[in-house]
């Protein structure tokens, strides 16, 4: 509600309004303060109006504001700041956030759906969204969310690649041949927990009890700690490895378990294979072992039965032999 006073020789009008920052004018006649206030206050009712920083803002600014304050705070900060960077190096982020309209991000989205697969753009797409609500509802921006206002491309059905033939070992032979003597024991590890990649390389000998051949994943993707138990693979491969109590089982930086995998893959001649289908095979691998969907969600951590079948792809010819 706008409070109107007499100070001096003139008429000051002041609109105070959670969310938005105060206003304060001066008018020579009262009608004027009063024409003025009911113009702002409209504005800010239809959600119109803007103030002074949001019109300067460009997204390139904000998204810059984003990971400075918002970004180091999540587990996946390593993933959204590649996201945010793709954002960055589009002409959408040269706009102000202002004259951001949906029909802007629709034209972003098709940009990227022309060079990437549709899973990858959606996640683009949402990491935008994020952005665009944070300024929102956190810093007071009157602006509203155009990602809101587009259709995000399918999640598509899920990945199918699993290890065929000799694969494994001839991948398993090359990763025995790397500098760093934990990519071969991650990879066999990884294999058989369904354990992904980032929750592997966050585990602590501390969270690892081998007699009762159990591993704790603490920070897990959903925020959960998760108690997993240990295969007898899994233990033989834990137990050849050097043990330092206080550190990381698999002390290896991220960078290099990826770039030792994709060179271990072109020397074994393996097409189309990515470490996360691992995860894929693992848990594929857990229901032909016959234990049930909850057990399996249990291990792997999924929250619903729709993500893991994503994730299962049972080798038909063992479902045949289940019928014989």
């Amino acid at each position: 509600m706008a409070s109107i006073r007499f100070r001096g020789e003139k008429w000051q009008c002041r609109i105070q309004r959670q969310g938005y920052p105060t206003l304060s004018k001066a008018f020579i006649n009262k009608e004027d303060a009063l024409r003025w206030a009911r113009g702002i206050e409209r504005s800010m009712d239809l959600g119109e109006y803007s103030p002074a920083e949001t019109t300067k803002t460009t997204l390139a600014e904000l998204i810059d504001r984003y990971k400075r304050e918002v970004t180091p705070t999540k587990r996946g900060a390593l993933q959204e700041r590649y996201r945010l960077g793709v954002i960055e190096a589009d002409k959408l982020a040269g706009m102000n956030i202002k004259s951001i309209t949906s029909a802007e991000v629709a034209a972003f989205r098709d940009r990227r759906l022309a060079t990437v697969k549709p899973i990858t753009a959606r996640h683009d797409l949402c990491t935008l969204s994020a952005v665009f609500e944070h300024a929102r509802l956190e810093w007071s921006y009157a602006i509203t969310n155009p990602v809101r206002g587009i259709r995000k491309p399918s999640m598509g059905h899920g990945r199918e690649r699993r290890l065929e033939g000799d694969e494994e070992q001839r991948l398993l032979a090359e990763l025995h041949k790397c500098r760093s003597p934990w990519i071969a024991p991650l990879f066999l590890f990884s294999i058989e927990t369904a354990c992904r990649r980032s929750d592997a390389l966050k585990l602590q000998w501390a969270d690892v009890d081998l007699s009762k051949r159990i591993a704790v994943l603490r920070g897990t993707k959903n925020g959960d700690n998760r108690v997993i138990p240990l295969s007898g693979k899994a233990v033989k491969v834990l137990s050849a490895l050097p043990r330092d109590l206080k550190g990381h089982v698999f002390p290896v930086p991220m960078p290099t378990v990826r770039s030792a995998f994709e060179y271990a893959r072109e020397r074994a001649n393996i097409k189309d294979l990515r470490w996360h289908d691992l995860r894929h095979e693992a848990v594929s691998r857990l229901h032909e072992l016959g234990l049930s969907t909850v057990e399996v969600a249990s291990i792997s951590g999924h929250k619903t039965l729709a993500c893991l079948a994503r994730y299962s792809h049972m080798k038909v010819e063992r479902q045949a032999a289940k019928l014989a």
